[in-house]
């Protein structure tokens, strides 16, 4: 019935070039390697930092919003907790004017936010760059000392 032949076919192993200083054939030597994996962990941890610093940034952004908003929603709103006054603050404006008025208030909470977060960021960075300036002026001093002194 099937008469067609049959073909064997056998393995055989060839020969692997070895990199010189290489103990494995195709690896690269240890020193190679180890270059490699510091260059790939300063790659993840630079990533991981500038990662770190993007969610800070973005998490303080919300809370500084947040603060904005919870401060200044009780007045705008007419959602001020309950005092002995009957009176109640406007309502606010509908329709194109609303928008308009809506706008407003959020442009306004978010220069303020924007503002506090600028004021305490620069209340952290005037120390050290006062710092910085000393160690600069004390560089200067000792290298117009050693210099005279030469």
């Amino acid at each position: 019935l099937n008469q067609r032949p049959i073909e064997f076919w056998h393995a055989s192993e060839l020969p692997i070039a070895t990199p010189a200083g290489s103990s494995l054939p195709g690896v690269a030597s240890n020193s190679e390697l180890e270059t490699q994996a510091r260059d790939a962990i300063a790659i993840a941890m630079a990533a991981s930092d500038y990662a770190k610093g993007l969610s800070n940034r973005i998490s303080e952004g919300a809370v500084a919003g947040q603060k904005a908003f919870e401060a200044a929603a009780p007045a705008s709103y007419g959602l001020a907790e309950a005092t002995s006054s009957t009176t109640m603050p406007a309502p606010p404006p509908t329709g194109p004017e609303g928008d308009i008025w809506a706008a407003k208030q959020i442009g306004n909470l978010v220069k303020e936010a924007i503002s506090k977060s600028v004021t305490q960021s620069l209340q952290e960075v005037i120390p050290a760059t006062s710092e910085l300036a000393a160690t600069y002026m004390k560089q200067a001093l000792a290298k117009a000392a050693a210099a005279a002194a030469a």
